[in-house]
């Protein structure tokens, strides 16, 4: 499943968040230099974990650099 949603805007474009997602992982990236938002897989018990230090919001990555 692929969907995509707005994440925010800089510098008067929009941001899109992209979700990509099958039965054993899930990511979100975002179209500010491509980031990688969220990358979830499974743990142990089968619950979908992430494992990525992403921000909420369009603003945190420009603050801190795109990081």
């Amino acid at each position: 499943m692929i969907s995509c949603r707005d994440f925010g805007a800089y510098k008067g474009k929009n941001v899109k968040c992209y979700t990509l997602k099958n039965q054993s992982v899930e990511t979100e990236i975002i179209t500010y230099g491509g980031a990688i938002r969220t990358l979830k897989v499974k743990d142990k018990n089968g619950d979908f974990v992430d494992v990525v230090l992403g921000y909420d919001n369009i603003d945190s990555y420009v603050s801190n650099g795109g990081a």
